[in-house]
């Protein structure tokens, strides 16, 4: 499962200190082309109709009465305008109740 299956939802789990159903999405992909704003933004597209739909809650009944959370794991750091792009999501992402973080891997 990978950021390029927008039908599929990578990784569900509980955070134990905030107690969020965190949504991780695994991104593999460089940043050297435009397309992986379009894949990206189609993966969360993905997720939020998932969490929206109330499909969450009715596959993992652990999310019941918690936050969703989404989290961007990425392989390789943010460009520039992947950076703004992250920002200008998160906004849209928080304003709909759901808290988004993201982080690169250490290589």
């Amino acid at each position: 499962m990978t950021v390029e299956n927008s039908e599929v939802v990578d990784l569900v789990g509980v955070d134990r200190q905030s107690e969020n159903v965190v949504l991780t999405i695994s991104d593999h992909l460089t940043w050297d082309s435009d397309e992986h704003l379009l894949v990206l933004q189609d993966k969360l597209n993905g997720y939020l109709r998932f969490i929206e739909s109330g499909e969450l809650v009715q596959q993992y009944p652990d999310a019941t009465n918690r936050k969703p959370q989404i989290t961007i794991v990425f392989k390789h750091p943010p460009s520039d305008t992947g950076i703004q792009f992250l920002k200008r999501i998160a906004d849209v992402i928080e304003s709909a109740g759901i808290a988004f973080r993201y982080e690169t891997i250490p290589h």
